[in-house]
């Protein structure tokens, strides 16, 4: 029987995780910032791409920001090419914001990035520490990837890759967690 941590042990390890999670997001700040886009920017076309097409007040919700900062949020995106909206066909009133085709691209180069920098610190681990990374990553996706989100469209990959195998540099289709609050 494996060594089961001790009930008063959730707490060190709950802040072990969140330690290491901060510190992962921190290291990954440079090679986000090659997208030329600002984190709010970046996050907000994250929510977009996986879980798009949203309303302005849901993705200000998702987001955790109110919706006329939202507001300026996909304004500069459009202006960048990188969203756009359109009239929610179930209420005129309303508007949905989704990624074009250039959005996509740059969160899949960025994304790829990611995985690259990512892929250079596991190379340092022993095969048995990668296995064990591999393993708490897989039990760590079953806590905390939401299920039964559509895939995008032409991809047929998981919400967590967790295989052995290296990932392409920069994948065709890819998926991500999306920001907590997703549903779609």
């Amino acid at each position: 029987m494996e060594n089961q941590p001790h009930e008063t042990e959730i707490p060190e390890i709950a802040n072990g995780l969140h330690s290491i999670a901060i510190h992962l997001l921190r290291g990954l700040q440079d090679v986000d910032a090659r997208s030329g886009l600002s984190r709010a920017r970046l996050s907000a076309l994250s929510v977009i791409v996986f879980a798009g097409p949203l309303r302005v007040s849901r993705l200000a919700r998702i987001e955790g920001v109110k919706p006329p900062t939202m507001t300026l949020l996909i304004r500069g995106l459009e202006e960048e090419g990188l969203a756009r909206r359109e009239s929610d066909p179930t209420d005129a009133r309303a508007s949905l914001v989704s990624a074009t085709a250039e959005g996509q691209r740059v969160l899949r180069e960025s994304r790829a990035r990611r995985l690259e920098a990512i892929e250079e610190k596991l190379k340092s681990l022993s095969a048995p520490e990668r296995s064990t990374v591999a393993r708490a990553a897989s039990i760590l996706a079953r806590v905390y990837v939401p299920r039964g989100l559509p895939p995008l469209p032409g991809d047929s990959t998981s919400p967590v890759i967790l295989s052995t195998r290296k990932s392409p540099p920069q994948p065709e289709g890819f998926r991500e967690k999306p920001h907590e609050g997703s549903t779609q």
